[in-house]
Formats: C-alpha cells, structure tokens, sequence
C-alpha cells in the first residue's frame, strides 16, 4: 500500500521545514540564486515544496536586486536566519522551521503543486 502525494489547498497557511537547499548560477547573467526545498512536517504525504532565491548582487538590475532583498529579508524573518554570524545556507538552513501561505498550482507536467506564496514573519 502507499498514499498518492498531494497538494495542500491554495492559501494554506503551514508550518516548513528546509530539507535541501542548493547553490546554482545562471549563465546568461551570472546572477546566483539558491533552490530551497521544503516539507510539510505536519502532512507527512503532502508533496515537497521548491521556491528559488536570488542571492542580491551587482548584477541584478534594480528592480530584481530591490525584489531579491525582499524576498530574502522575508525568508530569514520567517526561518529565524541568525545574519549576526557568516552561514552557508546550503548546510545552515536545513532543518530550520517557518510559516509560510501556500499557493496552489496545476500543471500538465506536474500536476498540482504548491508554491510559496508569502513567507510570514516568524511567531
């Protein structure tokens, strides 16, 4: 026996868990960015969860690094990122815990899946 995996309902508010976090860059603009992955620990078949984060930089245009440091800056309020101290988010975030509200999409590839639609500011 085993349980389809599934999407959460579109604007689900759930409590992640990073389970992998990847670096990677671009080449057509040299921009880096890190892929984080995250479960649903309370939705044991729920599907994982992937949102990108471009990592600011020079070489992001104004409204993209303005856009990164937001994003950024949510995602560490809301996974209680400790920026007093150097990290390397690729062994440093994994595990860490946050809210966040879930969007849902459907695709022909895919099927559903959920996304994050807003990081919320840890409780």
């Amino acid at each position: 026996d085993s349980q389809e995996p599934y999407a959460l309902k579109d604007g689900t508010e759930a409590m992640l868990r990073v389970i992998e976090v990847r670096k990677a860059t671009r080449p057509e603009n040299n921009t880096e960015y890190y892929t984080v992955r995250f479960e649903v620990p309370a939705e044991v078949y729920s599907k994982d969860i992937t949102d990108w984060l471009d990592i600011p930089s020079s070489n992001l245009d104004a409204k993209r690094l303005n856009a990164a440091r937001q994003k950024m800056g949510h995602f560490r309020d809301a996974f209680g990122v400790d920026m007093s101290r150097p990290v390397d988010p690729t062994e440093d975030w994994v595990g860490l815990e946050g809210w966040a509200i879930l969007s849902l999409n459907k695709s022909d590839q895919y099927g559903e899946q959920n996304r994050i639609s807003k990081y919320v500011r840890a409780r």
